[in-house]
C-alpha cells in the first residue's frame, strides 16, 4: 500500500522527495489501467464521499473499516446494495492495513 505524498512544485526535490516521487511514478504506472483498490477507514463521513463518488472508474471500494460495529455493518449493507462485491469489513485497523489495498481513505470524526 502507498500513501499519498504532497509536494510543492514551486521548490526543488531533495535527497528523500526523489525517492518518494519516484516510487509514486512507479506506482502510478503499474496502475495504469488497473483500478485502484481502496479502503475506507470511518463509516461516519467515509460513507457519503464514496456513495457521492460510486462508480468513477480509477477506483474499486475493496474493504471498509469502523470502530463502531453498528456502522460498520450498516455500512457493509449500504455498499453491497449499491454493488460492492467481497466486500472485507472489520473494526481493527491493521487489519484494514494487512487487506488487499492500494489506498485508504481516512474519514474519522
Amino acid at each position: 500500500m502507498y500513501g499519498i505524498i504532497i509536494i510543492e512544485r514551486e521548490r526543488t526535490l531533495k535527497g528523500k522527495e526523489v525517492k518518494e516521487m519516484k516510487e509514486l511514478e512507479k506506482f502510478a504506472s503499474e496502475m495504469e489501467g488497473k483500478k485502484i483498490k481502496m479502503g475506507i477507514v470511518g463509516l461516519n463521513r467515509g460513507k457519503d464521499v464514496i456513495t457521492t463518488t460510486w462508480g468513477d472508474p480509477l477506483f474499486t471500494l475493496t474493504a471498509i473499516c469502523d470502530k463502531n460495529p453498528d456502522r460498520l455493518k450498516e455500512g457493509k449493507k449500504h455498499f453491497e446494495k449499491l454493488g460492492a462485491e467481497n466486500l472485507f469489513s472489520t473494526t481493527d485497523l491493521d487489519e484494514l492495513l494487512r487487506s488487499d489495498i492500494d489506498a485508504v481513505l481516512i474519514a474519522t470524526d
